[in-house]
């Protein structure tokens, strides 16, 4: 099942994790650049979260990449802000954002 929030040319999207019951994933946030620091992220985000938990989903995960190597704090301080932590899987070295919704 796919999910997607929407403001404006503004969203969120992502796919319930067949792989992983009770996960919802996370492909892609997109606020435009004009419209950053007005807390449009945040509504999106917890708008998303708030979907996944109407859906019984207990964690909310998606991959860790920039948009720009210069960018790497602006994205941590978002989503820590927001509740989540980043994880990296030893046996990939991927890098993940991870939330587990109350």
């Amino acid at each position: 099942m796919d999910i997607k929030i929407t403001e404006g040319p503004n969203f969120i999207e992502g796919v319930i994790d067949d792989n992983n019951p009770g996960s919802l994933y996370f492909s892609y946030i997109f606020v435009e650049p004009t419209s950053r620091s007005q807390g449009i992220g945040t509504r999106l985000i917890t708008q998303f979260e708030e979907k996944a938990k109407e859906l019984g989903l207990l964690t909310i995960k998606g991959r860790f990449i920039p948009e720009t190597p210069e960018s790497v704090d602006d994205t941590l301080d978002f989503y820590g802000k927001n509740g989540y932590r980043l994880t990296i899987d030893p046996a990939t070295s991927s890098r993940w954002i991870v939330k587990t919704l109350t």
